[in-house]
């Protein structure tokens, strides 16, 4: 066995943790990774069970995927990442064509399943490796539009405006139309300028959330004053974008530890001013909105799918 993630509840502690233990027995010293909210004042009968096991407090339990999987080391420099054979692999009808300029990154949210398959430490290549790419990409398979794949665009200002002004510079057969991903802070003025003027379309926005309750829970945000921070750049980025006329796709998130009915319908009705916002519902264990009561599944009435009705 390569490794193993078990999960524990502070409500049936003992009974988790002999099955944890039995566990660790069979691993013959792979790695476990012990997770589950409220497990901070365990800590001593969690390493009385499972001597050497790691251990993940947060709600998601993707802290503990990035353990057991030790991503986060660098095989090989940047700039000699391969470029993609799309020979081999056409392009589908919607001829959309993916390019990286970095990957991983280094905030803490906890809800993030990107940092599972490319870790908290940020990789960028050159500026001159990423345009060399793109222009060669762009020249060969002549794509509808070039999807930039890094989870926070942006992340490195310096190079990613080089990147933007060089893209800005190449010839009308080397330059295709594309979107990116980013955080609301990361997209100021300057940046959005240069998005445009490079030929970007379409900002996929991460806002999450706007309740400061469910921002810091989740570590998109350290406090309540960088959580006012954050509204205010959310407020600027879709004003200076829908400005700029570049269409934005906000992203918001349902069910985030901390938050509130009334939040949740301040921040899609806030967002869905400017654009219609892409709501994605999570499920914390343990976690239900407040003053909602708790699901009820075996009362609750079966319904049968569309479908079958």
């Amino acid at each position: 066995m390569g490794g193993a993630i078990v999960h524990v509840s502070p409500r049936t502690l003992l009974e988790d943790l002999d099955f944890a233990h039995k566990l660790w027995s069979e691993l013959e010293g792979a790695p476990m990774v012990v997770t589950g909210v409220g497990l901070e004042p365990h800590r001593e009968a969690i390493a009385s069970h499972c001597p050497g096991a790691l251990l993940d407090f947060g709600a998601t339990g993707y802290g503990a995927a990035l353990m057991l999987l030790g991503v986060g080391e660098v095989v090989v420099e940047a700039d000699l990442w391969p470029d993609a054979c799309w020979e081999t692999l056409p392009l589908a009808r919607s001829r959309r064509l993916p390019v990286y300029h970095g990957r991983g990154c280094v905030h803490g949210c906890d809800y993030c399943p990107y940092v599972v398959g490319t870790g908290r430490e940020h990789i960028v290549r050159s500026s001159e490796r990423t345009l060399r790419e793109f222009a060669d990409q762009v020249g060969k398979h002549r794509p509808k539009r070039i999807v930039f794949r890094d989870p926070v665009f942006g992340l490195d200002p310096v190079s990613t405006l080089e990147l933007l002004r060089g893209i800005t510079a190449l010839s009308k057969r080397e330059r295709a139309a594309f979107e990116v991903e980013t955080r609301p802070e990361l997209a100021d003025d300057e940046m959005l300028d240069a998005l445009k003027e490079a030929g970007c379309v379409e900002l996929k926005l991460g806002v999450e959330s706007l309740e400061p309750g469910p921002l810091i829970a989740t570590g998109r945000v350290a406090d309540e004053v960088e959580a006012d921070r954050y509204v205010e750049a959310v407020e600027k980025v879709l004003r200076v974008a829908d400005r700029l006329g570049i269409n934005v796709r906000p992203f918001v998130m349902t069910g985030l530890p901390g938050a509130t009915r009334e939040g949740e319908e301040r921040t899609e009705k806030m967002v869905g001013a400017v654009a219609a916002p892409i709501v994605k519902a999570t499920v914390y264990p343990g976690v239900g909105l407040e003053g909602t009561p708790p699901d009820r599944s075996d009362q609750a009435e079966q319904r049968e799918p569309e479908g079958r009705r």
